[in-house]
């Protein structure tokens, strides 16, 4: 009884959630937030994220207050198996309104470097989905947004602590001179031996 109770309220507050974000309304989705709504939940059922939703809105200070309150910019949806980076990917492509705004918003929050490395049903990650003539200003203004992070959530980035985007093939790996040592081991990607020359 309980149990039928706490998933009739969690889906009353999700949706009050969803209608708070439609009207861009701030200081109740902080409040709904606080009391429990699900911010990575599905507005549709396998069809979007409730980021996704507040996507539709342009409204960058929605969009912004889910992200602050844990809105996770790399949940892949059950139907579609694309990613919130994903669709403002082919927004920036197809020159939608704010597309660029928001896509560098989404990605300050970014902190496991999906925008490089999360791939969709498709087998394509936010970054191989850019037009090519948009890709390398991406990549730069990726690499600028890392090094003003700060340093615990730059670290959680996948690939190696000390040189996070090492592992994407899109950046220089170090050289032998740059280490103490031969190896450089990663957290995350086990380690990387470095032939000396």
């Amino acid at each position: 009884m309980f149990g039928r109770f706490n998933s009739k309220r969690q889906k009353e507050l999700n949706e009050k959630l969803n209608t708070a974000i439609l009207r861009e309304n701030k200081a109740k989705i902080e409040k709904y937030c606080k009391k429990g709504a699900n911010i990575n939940g599905e507005f549709k059922t396998g069809e979007g994220t409730v980021l996704e939703l507040a996507l539709y809105t342009n409204n960058l200070i929605i969009i912004q207050t889910l992200l602050e309150q844990g809105a996770k910019v790399d949940q892949l949806t059950r139907n579609k198996g694309s990613s919130t980076l994903h669709r403002m990917t082919r927004e920036v492509n197809a020159q939608c309104k704010c597309a660029q705004e928001k896509l560098d918003l989404l990605l300050e929050y970014d902190f496991k470097n999906s925008f490089m490395n999360l791939k969709d049903k498709n087998v394509r990650t936010p970054y191989d989905w850019l037009k090519s003539e948009l890709q390398d200003s991406y990549r730069k203004k990726v690499k600028e947004i890392q090094a003003q992070m700060p340093r615990e959530k730059t670290s959680a980035w996948k690939g190696a602590v000390l040189y996070p985007f090492q592992t994407c093939g899109f950046f220089p790996s170090p050289t032998v001179e740059d280490s103490s040592s031969s190896e450089i081991e990663l957290r995350s990607m086990g380690s990387i031996k470095l032939k000396k020359e």
